[in-house]
């Protein structure tokens, strides 16, 4: 087949498709006029342009995208040195190796698909388990062209293109953060991402400790080893200027790249004494914090746990303790980690009480840094973000006003995490690495010689990972710039699903005497036991277990998919016994199974489908707690 002749064929496709897609308009429109009923306000059906559907209801259009993609993806390669000609010939595609060999690709593909549509289907809003759900249009379109592309975003060199749209998604980004002037860059993930802040933190201490030991060996000047562990920036800057110190002289005492033996007799010859610094972080963390405190050589056991209040969040009294607790024993505090959005139960922190210790502290010249893992909260900003980046919302209808607050204070913090994997529903894997400042972003970097880094938007210098995909920056930008970052756009999507959840939540209530709902919720997150008061909290256990088991990927073919979560009174004394009392279950175990929904899925509550998903799965679990 001649080439010019594979070309006609594709633009007959196109305008074949570009015809259903017309006949699909009509229908639709014939549709919403014998059904006005249930239509959805302007707003809400602009909404709906953003996702494929449950039912793919904007396939065609979705169709002639695709096909418009790939013909772009054909005209630009034809475009490319066409002098060079042809290298498969209509004899090679004719021949009956090339032949067999397209069989047997195509074989190979159907059985591919097959498989994949035994997959869990995380696009319905039957599935309620795990923080995955639907994938936006934009960034699933972003996410495609850039695969076609293939940038590696570790220099200039190997992603022209791609980097210019990482550093426009990571501006979009700190805008929605209220980083101004801040700095960052696109990981595979949260974990990452936070491992990232470990990585800066010690780099920001090692170099205010370096200067201590400049004081000391050039200058004669002695430091407390915990004070000068927390110096500051001004006051770092200041003893530069007083004792008019080169940056040569620090560079010869920074232990980016030392063993940990060697830095420990290095600073234990300069300071008399040593003590590993140690990382305050709430029980509720990520487990990626034991791995990188483990693969980081911090030592699970300087992994300080900060207790957790009766409603699961971070205890701001026992993180003064803790604060003390070091300071008294002269032990450095690398860092406070705090969350927004937990894994379990999407539980937001108090990052404004933790902000307004914290500049206490630092009147003290003890300066910590605060790293804030929103991998999966951080798009709850959206709600309180308006077009115009300099005006925010005091208050969102969806959140407590503690929420709002704690929102509010993010911009104080260090860094950040955040992962558009999640409620960005972008497509894996797409996480993000923000620092408010860019010097402490780049406070260490790496050489690699046959990589130029000249180009200003590079950041592979900087970063852990070597060769980073990008797709996920691109797949940020185009949601960002299409459904934006605001009350108007995400704020909306996500609203809607915290909406959803108090729904949910106000029908469970409603059913029965069988159901506890874990107190305090605030997002879209929905956590349950199966318990009657009065009854033992092993018996609540083994029903909610069950229960799980029923509605869980462990069916074949279950009519809404769970997820769960345990609280531990080992872990969480009294936010476990807080629950045990207020639920009236008598304590003979020590730990609470819970069930676990995430309402992530925007068509959880459409008024238009025919499956009333809230009444459904409410008349589900009554029909099967009455067989318990």
């Amino acid at each position: 087949m001649s080439r010019s002749f594979k070309y006609v064929t594709l633009k007959l496709k196109s305008v074949e498709v570009v015809i259903i897609y017309l006949y699909q308009v009509v229908t639709m429109i014939q549709d919403t006029l014998s059904n006005t009923d249930n239509d959805c306000s302007p707003k809400e059906s602009s909404l709906k342009s953003f996702f494929l559907g449950p039912q793919s209801e904007n396939a065609y259009w979705v169709q002639n995208t695709l096909v418009n993609i790939f013909s772009r993806w054909f005209d630009w390669r034809n475009r490319i040195h066409p002098e060079d000609g042809r290298a498969i010939s209509d004899i090679d595609q004719q021949s009956q190796q090339f032949q067999q060999c397209k069989l047997k690709m195509t074989e190979l593909i159907t059985s591919l698909m097959d498989r994949f549509e035994l997959e869990i289907p995380k696009f319905s809003p039957r599935y309620i388990g795990h923080m995955t759900s639907e994938i936006s249009l934009p960034a699933l379109f972003g996410h495609i062209i850039t695969l076609l592309h293939n940038p590696n975003n570790v220099t200039g060199e190997s992603s022209a293109v791609g980097i210019e749209f990482e550093h426009e998604a990571i501006e979009e980004l700190l805008k929605l953060t209220g980083y101004k002037g801040g700095y960052g860059h696109f990981t595979s993930g949260g974990t990452i991402a936070n491992f990232e802040s470990l990585t800066r933190a010690r780099s920001r201490m090692q170099t205010w400790l370096a200067m201590a030991c400049v004081l000391k060996s050039k200058h004669g000047v002695q430091l407390d080893f915990f004070k000068a562990s927390h110096m500051g920036w001004a006051q770092y800057h200041q003893y530069i200027k007083i004792y008019k110190i080169k940056h040569s002289e620090l560079n010869e005492w920074l232990l980016f790249d030392a063993s940990p033996v060697h830095a420990i007799k290095l600073y234990t010859h300069i300071f008399g004494e040593y003590k590993e610094p140690v990382i305050l972080a709430p029980k509720t963390k990520h487990y990626s914090w034991e791995k990188g405190a483990k693969y980081f050589g911090f030592g699970k056991e300087n992994l300080w746990p900060v207790e957790l209040d009766q409603n699961g969040k971070l205890d701001i009294h026992d993180l003064e303790k803790k604060i003390k607790l070091a300071s008294s024993t002269n032990t450095p505090i690398l860092m406070i980690v705090s969350v927004c959005g937990t894994t379990e139960f999407g539980s937001i922190d108090p990052l404004d009480e933790i902000h307004q210790k914290l500049k206490i502290l630092q009147r003290d010249n003890l300066h910590i840094w605060h790293h804030i893992d929103a991998a999966y909260g951080g798009l709850f900003l959206s709600l309180l973000k308006t077009p115009d980046e300099d005006t925010n919302l005091e208050h969102s209808k969806f959140l407590s006003e503690h929420t709002c607050a704690a929102l509010r204070a993010i911009p104080e913090s260090q860094s950040i995490t955040i992962d558009p994997h999640k409620l960005a529903y972008v497509p894996y894997s797409s996480g993000c690495f923000l620092v408010r400042d860019p010097h402490e972003y780049q406070i260490h970097s790496e050489n690699i010689p046959y990589l130029d880094f000249t180009e200003e938007k590079s950041r592979g210098q900087y970063t852990l990972e070597g060769s980073r995909s990008a797709a996920g920056s691109v797949a940020t930008w185009l949601t960002a710039k299409s459904i934006g970052f605001n009350c108007y756009g995400y704020g909306s999507i996500i609203g809607r699903t915290i909406e959803s959840r108090l729904l949910l939540q106000t029908a469970l209530e409603d059913l029965s005497k069988s159901i506890k709902i874990l107190p305090d919720l605030e997002t879209n997150i929905l956590c349950f036991i199966i318990a009657r008061s009065g009854e033992p909290l092993s018996h609540a256990n083994s029903k909610t277990l069950k229960t799980y088991e029923k509605f869980s990927t462990l069916q074949s073919n279950p009519t809404f998919y769970f997820s769960k979560s345990i609280i531990d009174k080992n872990i969480s004394t009294l936010f476990f016994n807080n629950l045990v009392d207020t639920w009236d279950l008598k304590k003979d175990d020590d730990h609470i199974h819970l069930l676990r929904l995430c309402i992530m899925n925007p068509f959880f509550n459409s008024k238009e489908s025919k499956t009333d998903y809230i009444s459904l799965l409410v008349s589900d679990l009554k029909k099967h707690i009455q067989s318990l």
